[in-house]
């Protein structure tokens, strides 16, 4: 069973992954250990990210506690989470230097025989969590999410195929329909308002070729067209280097706008 936000996941992330143009990516992961940096318009941003067996250091005997560390720049984040039987708790205490701002965010997700719910809050201000439940029946999916102090106002999903998924808050509605064999995935998306006009429309594809590598597209109405190509590499003495090639175009201004193109690379150490 799956959270709410992930029914539709395997076609979110073909539209999402790993398109790169107007950037430079460069990372390095290690066991435990991973660091992004991005270029983009002049302006560098770098995220760290650690992983930590037991935040307690062993102080607790037989009960360890997984904790996760990340730092974007600007804030420190310690996420930290242990399930206890069908239930997990967790933890997200975020630190802000320059401000002292100090935060904490309660999650309690639960799964069990085919249904899954939790809640998210920050301890500060209870009064505006965050809901998600889902459940499962005849190979389909409902689920249903919103905030307690707002519970009038949820949004849905429903599968009625894992292929096929549709979210919808009874105004707009958006539906993604996924297909994958064993070199290819492709998505497509639709979405409406009720009483307007306005529709969109999006499709996003992934192609294994031959030599191994990657092949993305992905492109809408408006006619910016997303390509990237990932494949192996290797740079100087660092073998199978992850590197992200890619472009963005305008179909529907061909001539008038120039593409764009970006670069990625991941270096596992």
């Amino acid at each position: 069973m799956v959270k709410f936000d992930d029914v539709s996941k395997k076609a979110d992330d073909l539209f999402k992954k790993p398109f790169n143009a107007g950037k430079t990516n460069v990372d390095i992961k290690a066991a435990g250990f991973v660091l992004k940096n991005s270029s983009k318009d002049g302006a560098m941003s770098s995220n760290v990210e650690m992983k930590i067996n037991d935040a307690l250091m062993g102080l607790a005997n037989d009960f360890k506690l997984p904790c996760t560390k990340k730092y974007d720049g600007k804030a420190i984040t310690l996420e930290m989470a242990q399930t206890f039987g069908q239930a997990k708790l967790g933890l997200d205490t975020t630190f802000t230097p320059a401000t002292s701002a100090l935060g904490n965010v309660l999650k309690v997700d639960f799964d069990s025989n085919g249904v899954t719910a939790g809640i998210k809050a920050s301890i500060d201000a209870p009064q505006n969590a965050d809901f998600h439940a889902t459940v499962g029946f005849k190979n389909q999916v409902l689920g249903v999410k919103g905030k307690l102090n707002n519970i009038a106002a949820p949004a849905f999903v429903w599968a009625p195929k894992p292929c096929l998924v549709v979210h919808t808050d009874l105004t707009k509605y958006d539906m993604s329909y996924h297909m994958s064999g064993d070199s290819h995935q492709l998505a497509l998306k639709y979405g409406w308002m009720m009483g307007s006009d306005h529709s969109n429309f999006a499709v996003a594809a992934k192609k294994t070729l031959a030599n191994g590598a990657d092949f993305h597209i992905k492109s809408d109405l408006s006619g910016i067209t997303d390509i990237a190509h990932v494949s192996n590499i290797s740079v100087g003495e660092f073998n199978n280097v992850k590197c992200t090639l890619g472009a963005q175009v305008n179909l529907l201004a061909w001539g008038k706008s120039a593409p764009v193109f970006g670069a990625g690379f991941e270096f596992s150490l």
